[in-house]
């Protein structure tokens, strides 16, 4: 019985809520991977952050519930202020892979800083288009 239930609770569900659970995955990921590459640009804000927009985002896909609904755009939040804070303490790689020399001591990689802001904007832009789509069945 417990497992038809189980069954039942993933096979029901609409795109939108497979969006946010490939998202919730996503951001895990980000997180693990601002934590491990940081260096000396590390605002502690981002991985917290990314790890309160997986589980708005787990619990918007899981719980059939309207008040739910505002783990959505909770997650969309949380993602905006992880990508921008993570930019911001990234500045000065930016700046020393801009001009060529090293002005600032910065501790992380360009290609790591430029890789977790793609990751955490794709991950922005399917959460957003899963804020249009409908979560209950027509």
């Amino acid at each position: 019985m417990a497992q038809d239930q189980k069954k039942s609770l993933l096979v029901s569900k609409r795109v939108t809520c497979y969006l946010n659970l490939v998202v919730a995955v996503i951001l895990i990921v980000a997180a693990i991977m601002s934590l491990a590459t940081s260096g000396t640009d590390l605002d502690a804000s981002v991985p917290v952050m990314l790890f309160v927009g997986a589980a708005c985002a787990a619990v918007f896909a899981m719980v059939p519930n309207k008040i739910a609904d505002l783990g959505n755009l909770a997650t969309v939040c949380c993602i905006a202020y992880a990508l921008a804070a993570h930019l911001i303490a990234s500045i000065n790689t930016i700046v020393n892979a801009m001009t060529g020399i090293t002005m600032f001591n910065s501790g992380s990689s360009f290609t790591t800083v430029v890789a977790l802001a793609a990751i955490m904007a794709a991950a922005l832009v399917v959460e957003i288009v899963s804020c249009f789509m409908s979560r209950d069945a027509k």
